[in-house]
């Protein structure tokens, strides 16, 4: 048991956040009965605060925050099977992301994906991004501008063939960003 309150969305979201500005909501446990769903919504919403949550799948995504501008999420766990992604960010500005993990146990979806409005002001670090999908090599599948992260062979990374953790860091890097320098891609088992 997680000990927080559930909160469980039976023909859509467990919670969704629409419409409203300065809105924080932390200590619960998320999940929904609809895999077509996201568990949580974030729509036209700025200011909102998201912490210390559990989100669990399968979904269409863990947590999706379109047209939003400075969400801050923290010490969330999003952990499920995903047909799009586990964290999905578009045309949301300002998005905060720190000391989260980010799990994807289903086949080809990625992780996380930001868009091409999102990734500019986009601050992540501190996270846990783990991919387990699909029986492939890689460790960590994201969308980052927009753009699925390939391996690019950065200044920290052995010459394997396979996408991790420092090839999401050289797609941020090459949008001006340096983003999740502290952040992994780990089993958080």
């Amino acid at each position: 048991s997680f000990g927080e309150p559930e909160l469980v969305g039976v023909s859509g979201p467990a919670l969704s956040i629409s419409g409203v500005g300065n809105v924080r909501v932390e200590g619960f446990r998320l999940t929904t009965a609809s895999a077509a769903s996201d568990v949580v919504s974030v729509v036209n919403s700025p200011e909102v605060s998201l912490r210390r949550l559990l989100v669990a799948g399968p979904a269409a995504a863990g947590l999706r925050v379109a047209d939003s501008r400075r969400v801050e999420l923290s010490n969330l766990t999003i952990h499920g099977a995903w047909t799009e992604a586990g964290l999905v960010a578009s045309t949301s500005p300002g998005l905060v992301v720190r000391n989260s993990i980010v799990t994807q146990t289903g086949a080809d979806a990625p992780v996380i994906s930001v868009d091409a409005a999102s990734s500019p002001s986009a601050d992540s670090d501190y996270n846990d991004y783990y991919w387990s999908g699909g029986g492939a090599a890689e460790v960590f599948r994201g969308v980052w501008n927009g753009v699925a992260v390939t391996d690019v062979q950065g200044p920290q990374e052995l010459p394997d063939n396979d996408v991790d953790i420092f090839d999401w860091r050289e797609a941020s890097r090459a949008t001006g960003n340096r983003q999740d320098l502290h952040s992994l891609a780990a089993d958080p088992v």
